[in-house]
Order: C-alpha cells, then sequence, then structure tokens
C-alpha cells in the first residue's frame, strides 16, 4: 500500500469493497485493546470516512493480489494464519523484516511521509494532502511538510499581471 499515505491500523483495515475506482474509502482502522478491534478513524466519529486518490498501478496490485490469495473474513486483504486481525505491532515488525531482507530501512511510517512530500513537491495543494493523510488540522501537515510546497511567486506574478491588464 505504499503511496496511499495511509497509517498503518488504517491499511490493516482495509476491506475489498474500500477500493472505488480512483480511490480507497477509509471507514475503520485496527486499533489495540486487549488485541486488535476495529476502530474509527483516528479524529472522527463511527462511520466516518477519508479518501485517498489511488494511483491505477496499485489499484491492478491489489486486484492481482486478491486474485491469487483471496480475502479474509468481510473481505479483509490483512489477517493472521489463524483469520484474525493483524495487530499494528506484529505489522510493523513484520514490515521491517522483509525490507531490511531487501537492504532497505525504511518503517511504514515513512511510506506515508513519502506519500505527503511527493503530493506536495509536485504542487498538489496543502489542504488536500492534509484531508487525504486525516489531519485533524492543516496546521500539522503545514508545520511538517510545508517546506516541501513549490514557491508560488512567479506564478502569482503572472495572475496579477493577468488582472492588471
Amino acid at each position: 500500500m505504499a503511496g496511499l499515505g495511509l497509517r498503518k491500523g488504517e491499511m490493516l483495515g482495509l476491506r475489498v469493497g474500500d477500493f472505488l475506482d480512483d480511490r480507497v474509502r477509509l471507514r475503520r482502522q485496527v486499533i489495540r485493546v486487549k488485541g486488535a478491534v476495529l476502530g474509527p478513524l483516528k479524529h472522527r466519529r463511527k462511520g466516518v470516512w477519508r479518501d485517498i486518490p489511488l494511483a491505477t498501478h496499485l489499484s491492478d496490485a491489489v486486484g492481482e493480489h486478491v486474485a491469487r490469495y483471496g480475502t479474509g473474513p468481510d473481505g479483509a486483504l490483512f489477517q493472521t494464519m489463524t483469520g484474525t486481525l493483524v495487530a499494528t505491532s506484529n505489522y510493523s515488525y513484520a514490515f521491517r523484516k522483509v525490507v531490511n531482507t531487501l537492504g532497505y530501512k525504511w518503517s511504514p511510517h515513512d511510506l506515508r511521509r513519502w506519500f505527503a512530500s511527493t503530493a506536495l513537491s509536485n504542487g498538489l495543494p496543502l489542504l488536500d494532502v492534509s484531508r487525504w493523510l486525516g489531519y485533524k488540522s492543516i496546521t500539522e501537515t503545514a508545520d511538517t511538510y510545508g517546506h516541501l510546497t513549490p514557491d508560488a511567486t512567479g506564478r502569482a506574478v503572472m495572475v496579477m499581471d493577468a488582472a492588471l491588464i
């Protein structure tokens, strides 16, 4: 799920039905309460969701994965060998083990940072990126990633020149 900007728990709560044409609709996340259980998204009430853009190749990869391996209960993409929810700590351990074997030092959160950094440095609006990341406030996004937004001075000059003609 690299490239979606998801938190670990959000990714582990994904179901096949959450994948729409060009987006993923996040409806739930795995939380730790005496084991792994499903709960509402961070900063949201139960039943409130958010959408995140879905790159075409990721949509295709999920489809291929489901065709090859199937899903767990209720269309779950991630489950343990016994068919239960995967805890975020177990996921983090397995993720790091795989990427270390491949020679990288990434954490699951690094993929979230990559999503935000790539989106903002390529000119996508700060407000949209903040919503996709699920931040409570745009201030958090601006404080963390604001330095990556392209300089708008040249565009502002063109806009003002055109408006004053």
